[in-house]
């Protein structure tokens, strides 16, 4: 038989031997695509490398010891097949024929590639659950075949398989081995515009050296956009890139740095003549694609191709039909402009996660803006779904957790030292090339340190389900299951506005304090720089042993999370589960706190862009990060963004729709505005028993966490949700109460901290109670109950 063939043998109905990305390959090559060369080692030679070494039921033992809700039964299961799959010698007729095929490519190096035999031909899309091997050798051929193969069984593989129900279907691999393109540039392209989907436009994205460095998120390409028909280039944003991926000569990737960056990446011909090859393979397929390409020695190549999925009648999807439907998880409506959040965030969800962490992405969200004020919206099963998935794959293993921390921390350490380059002085000083060269860096550094905080953001939306689960097999009471769940997931860190408070205690100089703590109060509403009175005057309000305090209630956490465990038995598996939880918690304190600081350096930015182009200031608060880059490019968006003061929204899931005033305010009046049944008593989540478990007292409800002066000590307080510029009136609280939310959120985290009785996600506690009203809030129950409406 014959275990390989060559792409010129293979077309778009050879799947089931190829795999999806292996067909693709053969179907362009066959058309007439300038595809590099290559071959398939198809499914059916992975088959018998099986059946000749009789591994096929040790395999399938191993795999039914998995029990897919524990994490360390799939990695246990992972292990095992690997280390069986790779010791076993592949037979000498298949290493001959692979051999054979490689040497006639006549390159030093290849790339392997898994293709799924399901890949592309079901709705469980395998894409980014197997693995590649680029920059392969003769040296290492044979094994990285192997490695392919066994990337069949990865923890991740192999959690996905029984995620979507594959686990009883015959699911095969072949490779796909590919000349090497050492491109010159490269890029991703779109057959129609992923935002505006406009069908006679498509978009290319280019940058220097590798296209790993694009698909990663680390730079910033060029962008053309240019009309099908026409064939006329409409658009051209040109962006710096001073590092780029290459491959060194011992055949590793590898950064280096880039003279004379700021050049367009492709010349006009050259976009042409590549959107020629765009249009000639969107219509080969009869549907829209998204092309991965490179340039090497001025001729063009197409890496891969796939359908773009995520095309919508915008008609339909924007007036006809709501976009989310179901339970809704609602964040908001809460002091907030686009900008701070915004573009990184948006980008982050859309592609650059899903590339970083094997196809992970954020779940369908609305993202409305209306005068000051933002809402952000999720089918809420979906959050909770693709959150329990993140949490089971890059979460709890703890190799994984410990790795991925890691390499945040080092992008902080980046952006941290970047920052000191951009004082608004230092910016004046710039000409507007060099200053889009710096914000578009600024932008990348940016997203390497949201994408690294993604994991456990989304995580923690699904944890506490599958803690809550566990719990119930040594737990039956329903009131110790809730008093358990709060102890276990209580963080075992001060937050970062506790240790500026013991700072602010300790130190006898409060203007060096002043310099390392200005962006304490910045937000997602807006950014204001602190004074030295700010800090003098809290500083006389410090109790003197507040830092006592705060390390016996850490240690009392620790010691109740101890008692519990004795008590009930709990075994180790669930206590690191719960410890995971409780670390990613810390984790999000330690990123809220970089993000603030983070806004006063974009803040300068948009200073600098209003006062040298002559913008208003609030207008700019509503732009993409790419809109301020064309702007001071010489861009003209000032009629735009007038359009969005009335209010705009984006629609994101895999690619982003802008959506029209018209369409934001429908969903915001839908959302934020419903009319809500006036109860006396409603129920929510129990974040916090306080230390009295029943407290009395007025409700004081707070949209703005800014506006404070009329909060009382003592004052209950009620709002949508909670952020850290909450934390101010919180700590006058005698009691918490939220619409949204639950225990990883805001709320519960802080209402622990300071022994604060919390109910959270009521869902309607905003809408119910009015200031002045008289409420009891019981923490054994989770019952808001009104004792005297405010005449």
């Amino acid at each position: 038989m014959h275990y390989i063939r060559k792409f010129q043998t293979i077309s778009k109905n050879d799947t089931a031997l190829a795999g999806g990305k292996g067909a693709s390959l053969g179907e362009m090559t066959n058309a007439g695509i300038p595809v590099p060369p290559g071959f398939v080692i198809l499914a059916d030679t992975f088959e018998q490398f099986l059946q000749r070494n009789n591994i096929h039921n040790e395999i399938d033992a191993v795999l039914h010891t998995v029990d897919h809700q524990k994490m360390h039964t799939i990695e246990h299961a992972s292990e095992q097949i690997k280390a069986i799959m790779l010791s076993q010698p592949l037979p000498n007729e298949i290493t001959q024929e692979i051999q054979t095929a490689f040497a006639a490519l006549k390159t030093p190096f290849v790339a392997v590639r898994s293709s799924a035999t399901v890949e592309d031909g079901s709705t469980a899309a395998w894409a980014g659950q197997l693995e590649s091997y680029l920059n392969t050798t003769k040296d290492n051929l044979l094994e990285n075949v192997k490695k392919c193969w066994a990337s069949l069984f990865t923890p991740r593989a192999i959690f996905y398989r029984f995620e979507q129900n594959l686990h009883e279907q015959h699911i095969s691999v072949a490779v796909v081995m590919q000349k090497m393109v050492e491109s010159e540039v490269s890029g991703i392209a779109f057959s129609v515009h992923p935002v505006t989907q406009d069908r006679n436009q498509l978009i290319i994205e280019a940058g220097l050296g590798l296209g790993e460095a694009i698909v990663s998120g680390q730079i910033t390409p060029d962008s053309y956009v240019v009309e099908k028909k026409e064939r006329k280039i409409i658009e051209k944003a040109v962006n710096t890139q001073s590092k780029g991926l290459f491959r060194s000569l011992r055949g590793e990737n590898e950064w280096k740095n880039i003279s004379k960056s700021n050049k367009q990446k492709l010349t006009d011909t050259q976009i042409i003549e590549l959107s020629e090859l765009i249009i000639k393979i969107e219509q080969h397929y009869s549907f829209p694609v998204d092309v991965e390409w490179a340039l090497e020695k001025g001729k063009f190549y197409i890496v891969q191709s796939r359908p773009i999925t995520t095309l919508t009648d915008k008609i339909t999807e924007t007036k006809q039909d709501w976009p989310l439907n179901g339970e809704i998880f609602q964040w908001g409506p809460i002091p907030g402009r686009f900008i701070w959040p915004g573009g990184e965030f948006i980008d982050v969800c859309c592609g650059v996660v899903a590339n970083k962490f094997g196809g992970l992405r954020w779940p369908p969200t609305l993202f409305l803006f209306k005068g000051k004020r933002m809402l952000w919206l999720n089918e809420w099963p979906a959050l909770r779904s693709f959150g329990k998935d993140i949490f089971l794959r890059y979460m709890l293993p703890k190799s994984s957790w410990k790795e991925i921390y890691a390499q945040w921390t080092t992008a902080v350490e980046k952006l941290l030292s970047f920052e000191k380059t951009i004082s608004q002085a230092q910016l004046q000083s710039l000409s507007n090339q060099n200053l889009r060269a710096k914000w578009n860096e600024f932008h990348d550094l940016l997203k390497e340190f949201w994408v690294l905080t993604i994991p456990a953001e989304l995580g923690n939306y699904g944890s506490p389900d599958l803690l809550q689960e566990e719990l119930r097999k040594y737990i039956s009471n329903d009131k110790e299951l809730k008093e358990a769940m709060e102890i276990l997931t209580a963080p075992e860190e001060i937050s970062f506005y506790q240790q500026e408070e013991i700072d602010l205690l300790k130190t006898t100089n409060v203007a060096k304090h002043q310099q390392k703590y200005f962006w304490l109060k910045n937000s997602y509403a807006g950014v204001q720089a602190l004074d030295i009175a700010f800090f003098s005057e809290r500083q006389k309000k410090i109790s003197p042993a507040l830092e006592r305090e705060l390390e016996n209630n850490l240690k009392t956490t620790k010691q109740r999370k101890k008692n519990l465990a004795h008590k009930f038995s709990l075994p180790d598996s669930l206590l690191h589960l719960a410890r995971v939880i409780s670390c990613n918690i810390e984790w999000q304190d330690q990123r809220k706190k970089y993000i603030f600081v983070n806004l006063h350096y974009k803040d300068n930015f948009l200073k600098e862009v209003v006062r040298r182009f002559h913008y208003e200031y609030e207008d700019v608060l509503n732009c993409w990060y790419k809109e301020v880059a064309r702007i001071i490019s010489g861009k003209n968006l000032k009629k735009t963004l007038l359009q969005r003061r009335k209010g705009f929204g984006i629609h994101f899931d895999s690619s982003v729709n802008v959506l029209s005033t018209t369409d934001t305010l429908r969903y915001w009046n839908h959302y934020a505005e419903q009319d809500v049944e006036l109860v006396n008593q409603f129920q929510g989540i129990i974040a916090c028993s306080g230390v009295n478990k029943t407290i009395s007292g007025k409700v004081r409800i707070l949209l703005d966490p800014y506006d404070t002066e009329s909060f009382q000590e003592g004052d209950i307080l009620v709002a949508p949700m909670t952020s850290p510029e909450y934390v101010f009136a919180m700590k006058k609280a005698t009691a918490i109460i939220t619409d949204t939310g639950g225990l990883t959120s805001h709320a519960a985290i802080v209402s622990r901290e300071l022994k604060k009785l919390c109910i959270v996600g009521t869902k309607i506690a905003t809408k119910v109670l009015k200031d002045g009203d008289i409420v009891e809030v019981n923490a054994n129950q989770g019952i808001v109950k009104v004792l005297a409406r405010k005449s």
